[in-house]
């Protein structure tokens, strides 16, 4: 329980922005080279397959809301542990030590299970770790409407 709360002489806690770009229908998020923490915390803990040294041993985690209209999907590609939450249930569940795997949730096909009526808002939690010293991989696909993202960043246009 010590990965995703903040203990001193455990953990250190970042702030990392993910930046959601159109892409078709959808919006993604996607790094083939995801070291958002190299050089930080402990400092880097292995080398990636360009012989560059890289904090490989970190967790991620977002939480924000967005409203159910109804066609919307979910889609992660990635290497290691992945959980994500939606109303507070499990909606994907990629835990353990894996090379990258692609999962994906239909929200209207899901609806029952997840308490999801149209028009309202609702949570999401993403819990991620990268714990083995070889690739990282992170890839959201998704057509979700977020809302209450916090910062959101200008377009670099």
């Amino acid at each position: 329980d010590e990965w995703y709360r903040f203990v001193e002489g455990t953990n250190k806690p970042y702030l990392i922005y993910f930046q959601f770009v159109p892409n078709g229908d959808i919006s993604t998020f996607e790094s083939d080279r995801f070291f958002p923490l190299d050089d930080a915390g402990w400092g880097n803990s292995g080398m990636d397959e360009d012989d560059l040294s890289r904090n490989f041993h970190f967790t991620t985690e977002l939480h924000t809301r967005f409203k159910y209209q109804g066609g919307e999907t979910f889609r992660f590609s990635g290497d290691d542990d992945l959980w994500v939450f939606i109303n507070g249930k499990l909606a994907i569940d990629l835990g353990g030590l894996h090379p990258s795997v692609n999962e994906q949730i239909d929200l209207d096909d899901s609806a029952g299970e997840l308490g999801l009526e149209k028009g309202n808002v609702y949570p999401l939690e993403l819990f991620h770790a990268e714990r083995r010293t070889s690739a990282s991989n992170f890839r959201v696909d998704t057509n979700l409407a977020f809302v209450d993202c916090g910062v959101v960043l200008p377009d670099p246009k």
